[in-house]
């Protein structure tokens, strides 16, 4: 019980204890996910255009529309990471980027538990986050969804950051530049930076503050939804058709 409670402790009378653990639970967590990372890329979305986008991204060194894919041109974000992998090692290589996504994504959780209430809150956000099967199967294929949950977390814990430092630019800053990169990775990620927006701004209101996140947020979009708008004439092609044409 007492080494126990020495490896909660946020004091640093034992350190090595935690240390040890840390170690384990990381090799317990991250080896089988490498491993599962490391199979071919089977997934339907994935082969029909997450990867052939990348593909051609990496040949072409730079993002074409592509006309005989299903998607020819969308938030792409995650792709263009992909193809960056793509320029060193296989398909394979991108299981790697949503797995270190996930990952991140729980480190996240474990800081914003411990800052919020606890580290063992921390810690059990992290597992729940993990424990979940759909995580796992997103975190290791060449799906966006886990980078998508990235952006939107960092977002969020950005935002809440923001609100405890009595308001600081920064993490305001940092909460804008996450939201618009989780609506470049995917159209749902609008609705989160629209929900950033809002919470940010419930109170109090700042004029100049609310500029500075929307022109921040602006400068993130405006590579992904202009390159849209130049190709097709709508900024969320293929929805919306009888809006935009």
């Amino acid at each position: 019980a007492g080494w126990s409670r020495g490896i909660w402790s946020t004091s640093a009378e034992s350190p090595r204890p935690r240390v040890a653990l840390f170690i384990l639970v990381a090799l317990r967590v991250g080896l089988p996910l490498f491993l599962r990372a490391l199979y071919p890329p089977t997934a339907f979305d994935a082969t029909l255009y997450h990867l052939p986008d990348a593909r051609a991204f990496a040949r072409a060194g730079s993002l074409p529309f592509l006309r005989d894919l299903r998607f020819p041109v969308f938030p792409q974000l995650d792709e263009v990471l992909f193809a960056a992998v793509l320029l060193l090692a296989g398909d394979i290589s991108v299981h790697l980027v949503q797995l270190l996504a996930i990952l991140g994504t729980a480190a996240l959780l474990v800081a914003w538990g411990e800052g919020a209430l606890s580290r063992r809150a921390g810690y059990l956000a992290a597992a729940a986050y993990l424990g979940s099967p759909i995580v796992i199967h997103l975190g290791t294929s060449a799906y966006v969804e886990a980078g998508l949950t990235l952006f939107t977390t960092a977002a969020l814990y950005a935002l809440w950051r923001y609100r405890q430092a009595e308001h600081a630019r920064g993490w305001l800053v940092l909460a804008a530049v996450f939201g618009a990169s989780a609506a470049g990775v995917k159209y749902l990620g609008l609705f989160f930076l629209a929900a950033t927006l809002i919470v940010a701004f419930s109170r109090p209101r700042r004029p100049s503050r609310l500029l500075l996140f929307t022109l921040v947020a602006l400068a993130v979009l405006l590579p992904v939804y202009g390159r849209i708008l130049y190709y097709t004439g709508n900024p969320v092609f293929p929805l919306f058709p009888a809006v935009f044409g």
